[in-house]
């Protein structure tokens, strides 16, 4: 039954008006690697735009050892209490320094003995660089 509009997809469009039963396989033949670049053509141009989208959210973080940093609470096992509303809880903890440079993207930081159930080895996006207040008598306690 046709409804007399536009096909809405690549391939239905390029085949145009055509009936499958008087479309010979040599036609088909002919018009497949059209399809095939086309499909190409498709796949590259949406990895581009993934990229991009993607690349938006990336921040570039080169940690060095021995540095000060914060740890998202949320990542941390031993810190999974939830008796307490999530909205009570820091969003970081820390100061911990830095013990080894695992990779480019991973870190192996120190844990005080009461966080011991914490992996010790975490991702550069659960961390942020620590900042410290302008005295240390402002300095907060972890745990």
């Amino acid at each position: 039954m046709s409804t007399g509009s536009t096909p809405n997809n690549a391939l239905a469009r390029s085949l145009g008006v055509c009936d499958v039963k008087c479309q010979s396989a040599l036609e088909y033949v002919e018009r497949l690697p059209r399809f095939q670049n086309l499909a190409k053509e498709n796949i590259t141009v949406t990895r581009a735009k993934q990229k991009y989208h993607a690349d938006k959210k990336r921040r570039s973080i080169v940690l060095e050892k021995a540095d000060l940093d914060m740890i998202i609470s949320e990542s941390l096992i031993s810190f999974k209490n939830f008796s307490i509303p999530s909205k009570w809880k820091p969003k970081f903890l820390g100061q911990f320094s830095i013990l080894e440079v695992m990779g480019s993207v991973a870190y192996k930081i120190e844990l005080p003995p009461s966080m011991k159930l914490a992996h010790k080895v975490v991702h550069v996006s659960k961390l942020k660089k620590y900042i410290g207040p302008a005295n240390e008598s402002e300095q907060l306690s972890v745990l």
